[in-house]
């Protein structure tokens, strides 16, 4: 681990100072075999999962050892095991989050995941948090856990001088991915559903340690995955709601937006005909170097869709619109032809959506195509669109190499056919 190669003895005297040594303890064994006695897996990017591999509901914490919220909540997570995961209603899945110090919090991710090679990993988890809880961290801290639950503590050491990756890294990036932006962090999955937030009536439970009465609700629930809603959802109703794209409209063809002509009307000639839009709101002016702006949002609505640009040439050179999904590809394909290029993009590892690129009018489409297996089709909502000048156009098509549209396929299949014509010589 050379990025953390200054070792414990660097930041023991920064967070732990005055520390006091772990206490013996004696119920290390009945810890070891406790979890020992629950099936243990890891997911396919490597998370820690325990429990039945066949059970549906899956819970997954992401926390960093450090965090006092996250050592209260332990407690919770242990009475949840003992409660779902022990009786094969549940699987737990952990997610390393380590956000409160840059150094000693990778440390225990790693020290921890590198006890995983001895199979020690459950036991090593909750011997961490018994001694962050109690204060009890220390520069022996390897020694006292290898001590206790019988593993080579040479062997422990190694595996943490290794260059990596880690699974802090992967994990990390995956909670960011969920919208996780402090700890303890909880999102559940059901099946091979998406990984969301438990929703039970008006109420989503997106931040923080959620409580084992909710979580036994959940778990209990006739339908749990009726009781989960996406994160960066990207189908949302809370966007622009406009039919234009596929509308004959004699006096406003595309790139003609609401009587704004991309490379035409200027950004105060654009601004004001927003300002007279009752459709729409929170319109506002924005600058920053050359490139000026205008944002705005869908009437009665305050999250920003919609924004016109310019690059320093005083016109609306670009118009980009994220939709409320109310039409399909299908009638865009029925008005505008297929599109001549195609190019697919994951959102989270749960949603993907397909850019295409229609030059002659010149227009950029966003379509939902839903889990990454699933293939786009006339019914994949519309999502977004954009509207370059010209030469922006060009440059896009010119400098990005985009795949030629080919017809309805899958954003694994879209993936596949990239990687196979970057190996093609």
């Amino acid at each position: 681990m050379k990025f953390f190669v200054r070792s414990i003895f660097v930041w023991v005297g920064i967070v732990l100072l005055g520390m006091i040594p772990a206490m013996a303890q004696t119920s290390d064994e009945a810890l070891i075999a406790f979890y020992a006695d629950i099936p243990q897996s890891r997911g396919v990017d490597g998370a820690f999962i325990l429990g039945d591999a066949n059970t549906p509901i899956k819970i997954i914490e992401f926390a960093d050892f450090l965090c006092p919220h996250c050592q209260d909540y332990h407690e919770t997570v242990v009475e949840f095991i003992e409660a779902f995961v022990v009786t094969g209603l549940a699987k737990f899945e952990y997610r390393f989050f380590p956000i409160i110090d840059q150094e000693a919090s990778p440390y225990l991710a790693v020290l921890n995941e590198c006890a995983n090679e001895q199979g020690k990993f459950w036991a090593t988890h909750a011997v961490i948090y018994e001694l962050a809880k109690n204060q009890q961290l220390n520069e022996t801290l390897v020694t006292t856990i290898a001590t206790r639950l019988g593993m080579d503590e040479t062997q422990l050491n190694v595996c943490m001088s290794g260059a990596g990756p880690f699974q802090f890294q992967t994990d990390y990036a995956y909670g960011q991915e969920l919208s996780i932006n402090g700890t303890p962090g909880v999102r559940v999955q059901v099946g091979e559903n998406s990984v969301g937030v438990i929703k039970l009536g008006d109420l989503e439970y997106a931040r923080g340690g959620v409580s084992l009465d909710i979580l036994t609700e959940f778990v209990n629930s006739e339908n749990p995955a009726d009781n989960v809603v996406l994160v960066n959802r990207v189908i949302t109703d809370s966007l622009l709601i406009d039919d234009s794209i596929v509308i004959e409209d004699e006096n406003c063809q595309l790139p003609c937006w609401r009587g704004i002509v991309v490379g035409e009307t200027t950004l105060a000639s654009a601004q004001e005909i927003l300002g007279a839009d009752e459709t729409v709101s929170n319109v506002e002016f924005q600058e920053s170097g050359t490139r000026s702006g205008v944002i705005f949002s869908q009437a009665e609505k305050d999250r920003v869709c919609c924004q016109l640009i310019s690059n320093g040439t005083g016109n609306v050179d670009y118009i980009s619109l994220q939709f409320t999904a109310t039409i399909t590809l299908g009638q865009v394909i029925t008005r505008y032809g297929e599109p001549a290029f195609i190019e697919g993009q994951l959102v989270t590892r749960d949603q993907a959506i397909f850019t295409l690129f229609y030059p002659d009018v010149p227009m950029i489409v966003y379509a939902f195509a839903g889990l990454p297996r699933d293939v786009l089709s006339e019914d994949s909502q519309i999502i977004g669109m954009a509207l370059p000048a010209t030469d922006i156009m060009a440059t896009f098509i010119t400098s990005e190499g985009l795949p030629v549209w080919t017809g309805f396929i899958s954003y694994e299949e879209a993936l596949a056919r990239v990687e196979e014509a970057t190996e093609t010589p």
